[in-house]
């Protein structure tokens, strides 16, 4: 169990971690979570950049962790020893899933580790919204992240977790809050593996990090490249130094966000919202738990539907809904999804998973049975039909 930094932490499913910045609202009095789970990385992480195109005319950059590198460092960390220690099993359990040549492995592992098509749609649906409004030049960034800030974010099934990547970039493009600005910016993230987390999600947030304006200061403090290091075409490396690290949560600090990761099943995390939020003094009780709640290729499998509907709507369902009018267009309404009109349930998918049964018509079946609306604000028709849903609950 890790400590959530301040009051009592407690265990859902199968563990909670935090860190970041915990502002205490009602003293005023803020401070830096102890950043546990950074103790987890490696020295160095590999990465490789990934464009994604989100107009004809536009792009946007996301870093990942290379999945070869998450492999060399479970198997450099004692999964050979000659006495085994429960964590050394612990460490070949997620050996075998990573070298595991299915995407699924039933009770033990959900894919998390692969970067989905479905997660990168999401990213330019993202930027879409949080552009809308914005004329498409360098100045629209700061709007974009200003738009995010203070917001309420869970992104469930996170795994390599891009598009929370996407959204704490923008929010590091942008200067810090101001004196006596005590909005925070708070994303969950929940994925069935802990060892997702240590391996691909939490390098990943790091990463984010590093490529944006917050991590200026600390990168002048470094000595220039190398020739050699300069001629690695599209491989980097970089090293966890402690001062890295300690810039890394010196900014999340500064810049008012935390994180809090969530393993275990959806049903637990469903169960468990209300008690996690229940310290939030903001929170109005007619107002949703999540400003901003999204999920992508999670809805292959058909017995899992009915745990993972319970856990969008318990994240975003309140006793006022706003209705919005449906359009023909291919991306539609992009101004009804601004998050200032909270909240926004999107769900990112295949039209049909060939082999494990699940697909977006027995997925909106199921939400519809149970009270929700459902519109499509975008979609894909060529190769791999994919679409991305806002979920209403009326």
């Amino acid at each position: 169990m890790f400590a959530s930094g301040s009051g009592e932490s407690r265990v859902f499913g199968q563990g909670i971690y935090t860190f970041g910045f915990c502002l205490d609202i009602a003293s005023g009095v803020s401070g830096r979570v102890s950043p546990r789970g950074l103790d987890t990385l490696p020295p160095k992480l590999s990465y490789s950049p990934l464009k994604v195109i989100v107009t004809p005319e536009t792009s946007v950059t996301v870093h990942r962790r290379d999945l070869f590198d998450a492999r060399f460092q479970l198997i450099s960390s004692g999964v050979l020893d000659v006495e085994p220690s429960p964590s050394a099993e612990a460490t070949a359990s997620d050996l075998e899933f990573v070298s595991a040549p299915s995407d699924l492995v039933p009770g033990l592992y959900e894919g998390g580790l692969k970067t989905w098509e479905c997660s990168l749609d999401l990213i330019k649906c993202l930027h879409g919204f949080l552009s809308d409004g914005l004329e498409n030049n360098e100045e629209a960034s700061p709007s974009r992240g200003r738009a995010i800030r203070g917001k309420n974010i869970l992104d469930v099934g996170c795994g390599t977790a891009l598009p929370s990547v996407y959204l704490l970039q923008e929010i590091l493009n942008i200067s810090p809050p101001g004196y006596g600005d005590r909005s925070k910016t708070t994303i969950h993230l929940q994925d069935y593996n802990r060892s997702v987390f240590e391996l691909v999600t939490l390098p990943n947030i790091i990463l984010a990090w590093y490529h944006s304006l917050a991590s200026q200061s600390y990168c002048a403090s470094l000595p220039p490249p190398s020739p050699t290091d300069q001629d690695q075409g599209d491989e980097f490396e970089i090293e966890l130094s402690p001062e890295l690290l300690g810039a890394f949560t010196a900014s999340l600090s500064e810049h008012h966000v935390e994180f809090r990761f969530f393993t275990g099943s959806w049903a637990s995390l469903a169960d468990a919202l209300p008690i996690i939020h229940e310290s939030d003094m903001e929170r109005q009780n007619d107002q949703p738990l999540y400003d901003l709640v999204f999920t992508s290729e999670t809805i292959y499998r058909l017995e899992s539907l009915p745990s993972l509907i319970r856990l969008l709507r318990a994240g975003t369902s309140t006793s006022s809904q706003s209705s919005v009018a449906e359009t023909p267009e291919r991306l539609r309404t992009l101004s009804s999804l601004s998050i200032s009109q909270s909240p926004r349930c999107l769900v990112a998918a295949k039209l049909l998973y060939f082999g494990v049964g699940g697909g977006v018509d027995s997925f909106v079946q199921q939400v519809e049975q149970q009270g929700g609306k459902v519109q499509t604000v975008w979609e894909e028709n060529e190769g791999l039909w994919r679409r991305i849903m806002r979920i209403e609950w009326v």
